[in-house]
């Protein structure tokens, strides 16, 4: 609230923009303040020349005519220099101080100023003029600053005022810098409390994601090898439609069934639970296994599986479950993006400190923007294979963490029209028959 002193007190604005100035006005005159705006020194001045304010603000920087030069023209006129003076300044640089104390300004406030302070300011600066019976003798000030020499005839008064008008400022803005830090740790408190609850419903829908799993297991599995048992002993003796029935109940159940099996291993790396078992293993026995699991969907699409294996015999420390499923993923992946009667290129190298396994299809390749995501849980790189074959979206998401998890990488290159090629690479085991 305004002081009962301040209050019909009549202040000149003077601020180059209209925006910052009608905002001034507006807190001023809330407080039964009356003020005229004008726009520059120049402007200022010829509002003074016709009424004389109780109180000039003054913006620093400013066209024309600044905040500076307009504060000197007015404590050097004889019959304005009584009218207080305050700068406003966003106080970045020290030589701001010096060139107030030039200037003969009364007091500078930093901005975006605080219309209660603003108003305490101007309190203190006409009540301090009511105490003073009579100005001090001015005396020459010496002294360097920044390496540069200033001599300053200075009015003890003046310098008084605008020495506790800094102080004072800085207390403000110290006030101003407490209450943010209180309402900061206010929101980091609540942001804490809404993760932590954010946790907890991450965990219950992981353990509901697992157990509808589960539960879907079992009579999904039932229904894939039934309907296998129906299509190899009736394949030959029932007719072309009641086939296709068959056919497409097997491969709707055999997609639920991989879908249940990356949900429950999702859900599993989701909840952050994953163990990995650790044994030596050879990763191109690995590999040879997974091709020979792949091999009877590849030859149906007339895919052929090439592997070049450039380390037979190297061994790595790993969880053979786990890898497995990152190569037989990476298998199936480009046979069912490949084009029928094409190859997928199966390299297999290492190096004195890891080995890099890369699958190479010549597909469809990846779309630029699904790119960005591949490695997210429900990103697909197409909509379905090249024989229309579905993808859960589950798949390199799982191989990622699982990679991640063995202090690995894995990464790709893919070009729409041309292919992709996955690349996996892997840390040797330290085991003294790391190599054979």
């Amino acid at each position: 609230m305004a002081d009962t002193m301040t209050k019909k007190l009549e202040i000149l604005i003077v601020e180059d923009s209209l925006t910052q100035a009608l905002l001034l006005q507006e807190a001023l005159e809330k407080h039964q303040l009356y003020t005229t705006l004008a726009k520059n020194g120049i402007e200022a001045l010829e509002c003074l020349s016709q009424s004389l304010p109780n109180v000039v603000i003054s913006d620093i920087e400013m066209p024309i005519m600044g905040g500076y030069e307009l504060c000197k023209q007015i404590k050097l006129d004889p019959k304005f220099k009584e009218i207080p003076v305050i700068l406003l300044t966003s106080l970045s640089d020290p030589l701001e101080v010096i060139n107030s104390i030039e200037c003969y300004a009364d007091a500078f406030l930093t901005k975006p100023c605080n219309v209660d302070f603003l108003l305490s300011t101007m309190n203190s600066i006409l009540e301090n003029r009511k105490l003073r019976k009579q100005n001090g003798n001015s005396k020459e000030l010496s002294f360097v600053l920044m390496g540069k020499p200033y001599h300053l005839a200075v009015d003890p008064i003046q310098v008084t005022d605008l020495l506790l008008s800094t102080y004072l400022n800085a207390i403000q803005k110290n006030s101003e810098l407490e209450d943010a830090y209180r309402k900061l740790n206010s929101v980091y408190a609540e942001i804490r409390h809404k993760n932590q609850e954010l946790k907890e419903l991450n965990e219950q829908k992981n353990q509901f994601l697992g157990m509808a799993a589960h539960d879907l297991r079992n009579p999904l599995g039932v229904i894939t090898g039934f309907s296998d048992i129906l299509m190899s002993k009736l394949k030959e003796s029932i007719d072309e439609k009641s086939l296709k029935m068959i056919d497409l109940i097997q491969k709707s159940s055999t997609f639920m069934l991989t879908l249940i099996n990356d949900l429950l291993d999702f859900s599993v790396i989701e909840s952050g639970t994953v163990t990995l078992r650790l044994e030596e293993l050879n990763f191109s026995e690995l590999i040879q296994e997974s091709i020979l699991v792949n091999k009877d969907v590849a030859e149906k699409k007339n895919i052929k599986l090439d592997f070049q294996d450039a380390a037979p015999k190297i061994i790595i420390n790993g969880d053979r479950s786990k890898l497995f499923q990152v190569i037989n993923n990476l298998l199936t992946n480009a046979t069912k993006f490949s084009q029928p009667g094409s190859n997928i290129d199966i390299m297999l190298k290492a190096t004195d400190e890891k080995i890099t396994f890369s699958v190479q299809d010549h597909g469809t390749g990846i779309p630029a923007k699904a790119q960005e995501t591949l490695f997210q849980p429900f990103s697909k790189g197409s909509a379905s294979g090249t024989a229309g074959e579905k993808c859960t979206g589950l798949g390199l998401a799982i191989v990622h963490k699982i990679v991640t998890e063995h202090k690995g990488k894995i990464w790709f290159k893919s070009q729409v029209g041309e292919g992709s090629t996955f690349f996996v690479s892997l840390p040797l085991s330290n085991s003294p028959n790391a190599k054979l």
